[in-house]
């Protein structure tokens, strides 16, 4: 993650606050997740949803989502069986859990608040601006013209 910004008073705020969220994030084992959604699914396919409180049936509609693949519902199946082990269901889903790199950068920019800042104060003074008081009319020649509606526009002319 690249954090930019005109001022350098937010930086090392910004880099804990970041690794603070990596850090939970990166806490969920993998292979325990996908225990909890086979136990917590295998309660809800027997309807006992006395068992299942609030935290887990919102885990298990997000968890439904993630494990809504082939290979997950093959070793689902074969756990509901008793083919294979909760221990070698944790195992799997580890190793098949792509390993993630993070880093943090940070970039200070000169010049540029308009681009972050939501509001800007004005670098020109009123006085300063010219008044226009030409009438407008058009700068370019007939080779600029818009092709577009030309025939429609020379319709309503005559």
């Amino acid at each position: 993650m690249v954090y930019i910004a005109t001022r350098s008073t937010h930086l090392e705020s910004a880099r804990n606050l970041f690794l603070t969220m990596m850090h939970r994030a990166s806490n969920s084992d993998p292979g325990d997740e996908a225990l909890r959604y086979f136990t917590l699914r295998k309660l809800w396919e027997a309807k006992q949803y006395g068992k299942l409180s609030q935290d887990d049936l919102e885990f298990l509609n997000r968890a439904t989502k993630q494990f809504n693949d082939a290979p997950s519902e093959i070793r689902y199946y074969e756990w509901v069986q008793g083919r294979v082990s909760s221990d070698m269901v944790r195992a799997q889903f580890r190793d098949l859990a792509p390993k993630q790199e993070v880093s943090f950068c940070t970039e200070l920019v000169d010049g540029q608040t308009a681009l972050f800042e939501p509001k800007v104060s004005s670098r020109v003074a009123r006085s300063a601006v010219t008044k226009v008081t030409q009438s407008l009319r058009s700068t370019f020649g007939r080779p600029f013209q818009p092709v577009f509606g030309a025939v429609d526009r020379q319709g309503r002319e005559k």
